[in-house]
C-alpha cells in the first residue's frame, strides 16, 4: 500500500475487520497459486497489485500462522510469478532470512531461497543469486532432502547450479570482500 494512502488509514479509519484481513490473504494466496507462465488475468492481478502482495507474504513470514506451509508456498510461488512476468528486487530477501530455521523449515526456507535465486539471476544480481543458492542448497543437505531427479525442486536446483556454479567461488570471493563492483560476464 502506498505510504500516503497507509497514513490515511491508519490515522482516519478504524482497524480492519481481522476476517476481512483473511480474506484478502486468501484470495492473493489463491490467485499466487493460480500463477502460470502464461500473461492471464492472474498475473494481470499479481502485476497490479505486487507490492500489496508482497506485504501480505512478508508479514505473514514473520507472523508465521497455523498454515506455515500455505504461506512458504505462497512465498516460493509469488517469487516465481515475479520472475516471469514482473522481475524486480523484492524486499521478501530479509523476511525470509529471517525465518527461524528448524526441521519443520528447513526444505520450506530452502524451496523459499532458492526461487530467490533464481529471480536474483534473472536480475543478473549474481552474487545475491549465489548466496541465495548456497544458502538454499544447505538447507536441502541440512533436511536431508535431496530432491527427486523428476521434482519440480529438483528442476530448479539445477538450472540455477547450471548458471551459478561456474561462476560461484569468484562471487563468493567478491561477496568476502565486500566488493561494490559489479561483474561482466562475456
Amino acid at each position: 500500500m502506498l505510504a500516503p494512502i497507509r497514513h490515511y488509514v491508519r490515522d482516519s479509519l478504524q482497524a480492519p475487520d481481522p476476517t476481512c484481513l483473511q480474506e484478502i490473504r486468501a484470495f492473493y494466496y489463491r490467485t499466487v497459486a493460480s500463477c502460470s507462465e502464461e500473461r492471464d488475468q492472474y498475473a494481470d492481478v499479481i502485476v497490479s497489485d505486487h507490492l500489496n502482495i508482497e506485504q501480505v507474504v512478508a508479514f505473514n513470514l514473520a507472523n508465521i500462522p497455523d498454515d506455515a506451509e500455505e504461506t512458504y508456498g505462497a512465498c516460493w510461488k509469488f517469487l516465481e510469478c515475479l520472475e516471469k512476468h514482473l522481475p524486480r528486487p523484492t524486499t521478501l530477501t530479509l523476511a525470509i532470512s529471517n525465518i527461524v530455521e528448524n526441521s519443520s523449515t528447513w526444505t520450506l526456507k530452502a524451496n523459499c531461497l532458492l526461487t530467490l535465486a533464481r529471480l536474483y539471476d534473472t536480475l543478473s544480481q549474481l552474487v545475491e543469486a549465489s548466496q541465495a543458492f548456497q544458502a538454499a542448497e544447505a538447507l536441502y543437505l541440512t533436511a536431508g532432502d535431496q530432491p527427486s531427479p523428476s521434482s519440480d525442486t529438483s528442476a530448479r536446483l539445477t538450472r540455477s547450479s547450471i548458471f551459478i556454479a561456474p561462476i560461484a567461488p569468484i562471487l563468493a570471493q567478491l561477496a568476502y570482500e565486500g566488493s561494490s563492483t559489479s561483474l561482466l560476464v562475456l
